[in-house]
């Protein structure tokens, strides 16, 4: 099992703010746009030797997304959505890494609601993207072996 590792954090954010003076006629107070209560990742990985391979999942919880003028459908409220990403390279010399990154592999929609989470907004579908590529250094630490670990 060696080169077999993980990693894991969760964020708890419990902020609030003022509603702003143009859309407060009722005095309220709101989650601050943009910031969910709640993210993760979870992440496994495999480095050993010249392989790196990822896989991470991300998630965050439904957010205040924008606040505008009363009277209007303003307030703008994201929901819940989570992502996953694969990304691996391979030293193929400490001068030459090929990588390929595959972003977004289960291509979850992200929908957006306004007043009071009643009424579609939009939905958007952020392409699964694919991508293969060469690093290559043009000068690297004396002290490193081979595949660029430094002893």
């Amino acid at each position: 099992m060696r080169g077999l590792g993980a990693q894991a954090n969760l964020t708890y954010i419990d902020g609030e703010q003022i509603v702003p003076a143009a859309a407060n006629l009722a005095g309220g107070r709101n989650t601050v746009p943009g910031v969910s209560k709640y993210s993760f990742n979870i992440i496994g990985l495999y480095e050993l030797g010249p392989a790196s391979v990822r896989l991470a999942y991300d998630y965050r919880s439904a957010n205040v997304d924008g606040l505008g003028a009363p009277g209007v459908f303003t307030t703008v409220y994201s929901d819940a959505v989570g992502r996953l990403d694969l990304p691996a390279s391979y030293n193929v010399h400490n001068h030459v890494t090929l990588t390929m990154d595959a972003t977004n592999l289960l291509r979850t929609p992200d929908h957006s609601k306004v007043k009071s989470r009643k009424y579609p907004r939009d939905v958007r579908w952020e392409a699964r993207l694919l991508s293969a590529g060469v690093r290559f250094r043009f000068w690297s630490n004396h002290n490193a072996n081979e595949f660029g670990d430094r002893q």
